[in-house]
């Protein structure tokens, strides 16, 4: 398995701890400051305190505009660092203030953002330092004096009904998020009149609140055909009078997502407002389609595991449609911050399934982090108070090698520090090239706080990585095709400790910003070979050239593992960049030859695979079992999987629907459950045990709902109804098709009019990937 990541994210803790140690200087983030804000400034923020002591009226407003409020005109809260579920992004300092005014006690601050909205002139700026001030008074859980300073706000906003319009719409929001809805409703009533400029864009937002404030009142289908009429409206005005790139935007109009476009609905959505109203209006469809009228309420507390509360911090609650973008904070349906006591609070949430994120400043994060994984969900129903505490772990230790050590011999011996309650880890190496990183999982289930592997290993694993720019060859990074088999390369390490129950305790790879928490750097080189002409070629960007002269090698050195694994992996490459099968095909040969000479797992596993495909059962089970032995006896939930649908495919349904019980077990992403769910009414399940065994295991693969797997079984219930014998007749019927794997005649089938429940829940079987 491979991770394709920027280097700057995961490895930021690397650049980091080099800055630090050579002498740079970090200032405290505005989410940072202790608890009471009464710590002393630094220097850069007293001289800025004595500044504003010196000046007076106009040019002491135009100093605490300069300084507090316009780095982030219109932010309400910046962090260092936004954590959530297997992501992680960074920024070297927060946008919501300057350099010297973020490591300003709150105190001072919320002195002077009042003192700007209490006599400036009432201006966008007037708006940005409310919303700085609130997040202040947010985060010392001072709600009262929030809620005066919007008041006073309002009141200066005086005849710009825009602004007016926009700090109604801040207030609606901050009562529904407390949940007093009817204050919430009262105040988008009042906020029901139309402005000179911008309308269309704050009515959407207006519509967004009301959206969530009708389900919130028990009114579901008011809220869904309110969110409807917004969403045609606005995409509407945009279309015609707002948008600067109507060529680009055209993908996007009417009802949105080209067929052949592969991106989703949202990933198109021309503005960020367009996007929340889109989403907005697919958490209320899928609320309601599993009749789910009613909202929830979710709170934790977020601490270390010494216990000490982590306060200031962000936390926002993502549905499962966006959390595949990055945290957009002043964007998020759901944000709070975390009180003196680390507490948090959502209320008025809509049923469905979430991940939680969090925005900390490096102070917070500084050695420890958050052992959360891409496949822990929360799933929140009608009316449930959902209790989900956070805890924050101290990072794992790394001992050998390190700090660029040098590895000249045939092995490798790598030594971490053990963790408490740890009943296993996982190896991850890197391998960096010009424009990122790539980390391959080379080792799981290591049950002792050491490895030692051989570099030969170390060569296998991995593949290659593709830059973010250029076409064909132009993408694919040098660095990573030679892969630990670069003498000059740059390589690191990490490590991932889990319970006896697969949850993770900690990890090494995280955030290190000073002498105690830097700890050992793990980097390592490997020089254990020289560079021949064909790798200098690939570094050089001239695989095809390089292809040649490995194929020149390994003719006149049939046993140069090297020269086979380097030719195998440029036809890899080149396979997948030009769609060519044949070329795919013609590297198995090889591939077997590379097995013979030196086994690995990934080798096994892709040759497994391919015979699998083609239905060659004695050669699939000779590298199948192969794979486990590599593997030290642990296929993993995908493989295992992957195991069930090829013994689906011979006939073997009951051995089958165990291999895939036992995966769904362990895979929390329970990718796999359409083949469990095929394989149940293979063997003669009703559709209601079924429905049951999609709903206790929902998937949550990429662009997919977790209500995708019950609904589709819901609907096979009510075609079912209506003629039980013919829909049985014709389920079993196609059921056979499939695991006869004639997917061409049931993809025509599927896709032909009229479309029904049963081609629907076929066409997302034979889809599963």
């Amino acid at each position: 398995m491979s991770i394709r990541i920027k280097v700057k994210h995961l490895a930021a803790f690397l650049l980091l701890a080099v800055l630090l140690l050579a002498g740079a200087v970090w200032h405290s983030s505005a989410s940072g400051r202790p608890d009471d804000g009464s710590a002393a400034p630094d220097a850069a923020s007293s001289e800025l305190l004595t500044r504003l002591a010196e000046a007076t009226g106009g040019q002491r407003l135009a100093l605490i505009r300069s300084s507090l409020i316009e780095p982030g005109m219109g932010a309400v809260r910046a962090y260092n660092v936004y954590v959530g579920a297997g992501s992680s992004q960074w920024s070297e300092s927060p946008e919501d203030t300057g350099p010297a005014a973020a490591a300003l006690p709150a105190q001072d601050k919320i002195r002077l953002l009042a003192e700007y909205i209490r006599t400036a002139a009432p201006d966008q700026a007037l708006l940005s330092a409310l919303k700085l001030l609130l997040a202040e008074y947010d985060a010392l859980d001072q709600r009262d004096a929030a809620a005066l300073a919007l008041d006073l706000a309002l009141e200066r906003a005086g005849s710009d009904a825009a602004q007016k319009k926009e700090l109604l719409l801040l207030r609606a929001q901050r009562q529904l998020e407390s949940g007093a809805l009817a204050e919430a409703a009262q105040t988008l009533d009042t906020a029901d009149f139309a402005v000179s400029m911008n309308d269309s864009e704050l009515e959407a937002r207006r519509a967004l609140l009301l959206g969530r404030l009708r389900f919130a009142d028990g009114r579901p289908e008011e809220a869904l055909a309110g969110v409807k009429a917004a969403l045609e409206q606005y995409r509407r005005w945009w279309k015609e009078e707002a948008d600067p790139f109507p060529a680009a935007s055209s993908a996007a109009a009417g009802t949105g997502v080209p067929a052949s476009s592969g991106r989703t609905e949202e990933e198109l959505a021309s503005t960020d407002t367009e996007r929340q109203l889109i989403l907005l209006r697919n958490s209320l469809e899928d609320a309601m389609k599993q009749g789910m009228r009613a909202t929830s309420a979710l709170a934790g507390t977020l601490t270390r595991s010494d216990g000490t509360p982590v306060a200031g911090a962000g936390v926002f609650l993502r549905a499962e449609s966006e959390v595949n973008h990055s945290v957009l904070p002043g964007s998020e349906p759901y944000e709070t911050v975390t009180d003196a006591n680390g507490h948090y609070r959502f209320t008025g949430v809509i049923p469905g399934f979430y991940q939680l994120a969090l925005g900390l400043s490096f102070e917070q994060i500084d050695g420890w982090t958050w052992p959360v994984t891409q496949d822990d969900w929360l799933e929140i129903g009608q009316g449930d108070e959902v209790t989900s505490n956070i805890t924050l772990q101290p990072l794992l230790n790394l001992i050998s090698p390190v700090n660029s050590q040098v590895i000249t011999g045939p092995s490798v011996t790598f030594r971490w520090e053990p963790v408490a309650q740890a009943a296993y880890y996982s190896f991850t190496g890197w391998i960096y090239t010009d424009s990122g990183s790539m980390g391959t999982v080379v080792r799981q289930r290591i049950t002792d706080s050491h490895l030692t592997m051989s570099t030969d290993e170390m060569d296998a694993s991995g593949g290659y990585l593709l830059s973010w720019s250029g076409d064909g060859w132009e993408t694919v990074e040098p660095e990573s095709l030679l892969g630990f088999a670069n003498p000059e390369g740059k390589f690191s390490w990490s490590i991932e400790a889990y319970d006896a129950g697969g949850r993770l305790i900690t990890r090494s790879n995280g955030y290190r910003l000073n002498e105690k928490t830097v700890s050992n750097l793990p980097f390592f080189a490997l020089q254990t070979r020289e560079l021949t002409p064909a790798d200098r070629l690939v570094l050089d960007h001239k695989p095809e050239e390089a292809l040649e002269v490995y194929r020149s090698d390994y003719a006149a050195h049939p046993r140069d593992a090297h020269a086979l694994r380097m030719i195998t992996r440029i036809m890899h490459a080149k396979a997948s960049l030009t769609k060519d099968d044949r070329l795919e095909e013609a590297t198995l040969p090889l591939l077997k030859n590379l097995f013979a000479l030196q086994p690995d797992a990934q080798t096994a596993f892709t040759l497994a695979n391919n015979a699998q495909e083609h239905g060659k059962w004695q050669e699939y089970e000779h590298y199948y079992e192969k794979y486990i032995l590599l593997n030290e006896g642990d296929p993993g939930s995908y493989s295992l999987s992957l195991h069930a649908a090829g013994l689906i495919y011979q006939g073997k349904i009951g051995p089958a629907r165990r291999e895939l019980a036992a995966a769904l077990a362990e895979d929390r992403s329970h990718r796999f459950v359409g083949y469990a769910l095929a394989a149940g009414l293979l063997d003669g399940e009703s559709l209601d045990s079924m429905l049951a065994l999609a709903q206790a295991y929902p998937e949550h693969s990429y662009g997919q709902s977790g209500y995708r797997w019950p609904g589709l079984m819901a609907g096979l219930q009510a075609e079912r109804a209506a003629a039980p014998e013919a829909f049985d007749r014709l389920l079993k019927e196609k059921l056979g098709l499939w695991a006869q794997r004639d997917n061409d005649e049931l993809t025509a089938w599927s896709s032909s009019a009229p479309s029904t429940a049963l081609k629907e829940w076929m066409k997302a079987v034979v889809e599963i990937r």
